[in-house]
């Protein structure tokens, strides 16, 4: 049983894990991978999908109803006596387009905002698998440096070995260092083929085999990576939660459900409004029954009300629609809530690692190149 655990380790530790020789992965930029996302991401077409629905929907809400067309014409002898027609019927529904209208507007927006919400979703995403699949690109680079130092380090040893300089246990030592660093390096190309599975998951895309161009954080890539200034104390935390809270687009959504909400309840209150029915026909006689023997006609005016709320008065859709409002308004603060939680936890995070950037810079680094003799750039 030792035996194989021993072969097991021995063959992990030799193994060399590589990339495919024929590497046919497509090398994208940062820029290149967002217009990429944008464009064919699957979540964000259904998004402005929905925006395009929502358009649609505030134009059926503008809809007028179409006209009945009708033809009376009497048979037999009892219906000699009685007039034919010829005419049509229209039924208005009073003040019920308008909130309608307001409904569909309110879900227009929340649809918009969420689309936009979803792009900017998609765009962090990528840029955190991306920086994360770089990250990951440098650490296995450092890593092979220092397996080829180990490398060279134990060739060294082995020589100075042979000449009787050294004992075999600093051999053996180096040994151990260069092993353990061919351990290091082959866990770190499983994690950067892990991170390049999760950046082609996040894109997700026809396209299935993207790499990212950069190979390790050099210095024109990490001024590129940074939106704020570590020497930056002007931004204060009260000031990005104010501008969030105003500009934070889940949150325009969330406010826009409570819009929709509210004007639902002005469609639903509107059904308490009666329907106006109009009927216009042209009335007319058949010949063999009128005292001149002619066709003789005339015309039907009617106006009348429908749908008066006498029996059903629409009690439980009102009641249904005022919970959703309430439903909706503690939707918009459970949004809150999660936003001021995520930007509190983002925010002491960046004072974190401002705090020990400029710690590095400032101390670390001065102090280095001090009992170095060199000067960092």
């Amino acid at each position: 049983m030792k035996k194989i655990f021993l072969s097991i380790i021995c063959l992990f530790l030799c193994t060399q894990f590589c990339y495919a020789v024929n590497d046919t992965s497509k090398k994208i930029s940062l820029n290149e991978a967002i217009d990429i996302v944008l464009k064919e991401n699957p979540q964000n077409k259904m998004a402005k999908i929905d925006v395009d629905i929502a358009k649609k929907d505030v134009k059926i809400a503008n809809k007028l109803e179409n006209p009945r067309i009708y033809i009376t014409q009497n048979l037999g002898r009892a219906g000699r006596a009685n007039t034919n027609e010829l005419g049509a019927t229209y039924s208005v529904p009073l003040f019920k387009r308008m909130h309608l209208k307001r409904v569909a507007k309110a879900n227009l927006e929340s649809a918009s905002n969420s689309q936009i919400y979803k792009e900017n979703e998609l765009i962090y995403n990528v840029k955190e698998a991306y920086f994360e699949l770089l990250h990951r690109k440098t650490i296995y680079k450092l890593l092979e440096y220092q397996k080829a130092t180990a490398k060279e380090i134990l060739d060294n040893t082995v020589k100075e070995a042979k000449k009787g300089k050294i004992s075999e246990t600093d051999v053996v030592l180096a040994k151990i260092e260069y092993n353990s660093a061919i351990m290091d390096c082959n866990e770190a190309k499983f994690e950067v083929v892990a991170a390049r599975n999760n950046f082609n998951s996040v894109m997700d895309t026809k396209v299935y085999d993207y790499d990212i161009k950069q190979d390790y954080i050099d210095k024109d890539v990490y001024s590129d990576l940074l939106t704020l200034s570590p020497l930056d104390n002007s931004i204060k935390f009260e000031d990005i939660k104010n501008y969030t809270f105003s500009h934070r687009h889940d949150l325009l959504a969330a406010q826009a459900d409570v819009k929709s909400a509210i004007a639902n309840l002005g469609v639903t209150k509107s059904q308490l409004i009666p329907d106006v029915d109009a009927k216009a026909a042209w009335l007319f006689l058949d010949k063999n029954i009128t005292e001149s023997g002619k066709y003789e006609g005339g015309f039907l005016l009617e106006v009348g009300l429908s749908n008066i709320p006498l029996v059903y008065q629409y009690k439980p859709e009102i009641q249904k629609a005022k919970l959703e409002i309430e439903k909706a308004k503690l939707k918009y603060r459970d949004v809150q809530i999660d936003v001021t939680r995520h930007l509190t936890e983002v925010w002491e995070r960046y004072l974190i690692t401002k705090n020990n950037l400029n710690f590095y810079n400032k101390e670390l680094l001065a102090k280095c190149a001090q009992n170095c003799r060199y000067k960092t750039i």
